[in-house]
């Protein structure tokens, strides 16, 4: 009879776990959730599962840029460049963050903000890329728009 409540106690158990871990969404089927709402347009529901992620998961970089990158595709390019600062301060290195920080703050008229941006994603370029000779551009038409 001990047996049968122990076992019982360790079944409910288990369930109880198994309940709580169901609960809890899988930060990976959050983020391909996310992603595919992006790709289809659905800003709001995108930046929630964002934002969800985020609060399971707040030292990653790619929820942060991720909202960024949201705001900057709704031309919404000042409220982008603190999210890319904060991505930025959890991970330096994430491709592609700096240049869009850069093209956040030049669309939003911050010129000479974008220059240190462009220059320091121009130095991590090999020369003579199509990539390099883009950001030269980029570099040079926030200095004429400076002028």
């Amino acid at each position: 009879m001990r047996a049968l409540g122990i076992s019982l106690w360790v079944g409910l158990l288990t369930g109880s776990v198994l309940a709580a871990a169901q609960s809890r969404p899988d930060p990976q089927a959050r983020r391909l959730e996310a992603l595919a709402l992006e790709q289809q347009g659905k800003n709001q529901e995108a930046e929630a599962r964002w934002r969800e992620i985020l609060k399971v998961q707040p030292r990653n970089p790619e929820p942060t840029a991720h909202l960024g990158l949201l705001e900057a595709r709704q031309g919404h390019y000042k409220e982008a460049v603190p999210y890319y600062r904060k991505a930025l301060a959890i991970k330096p290195d994430v491709p592609g963050l700096r240049l869009n920080l850069g093209l956040a703050l030049f669309k939003a008229g911050e010129l000479r903000a974008a220059i240190p941006e462009f220059e320091t994603v121009r130095r991590g370029l090999p020369d003579g890329s199509q990539e390099a000779q883009r950001t030269t551009i980029l570099i040079g038409m926030a200095y004429y728009g400076l002028a």
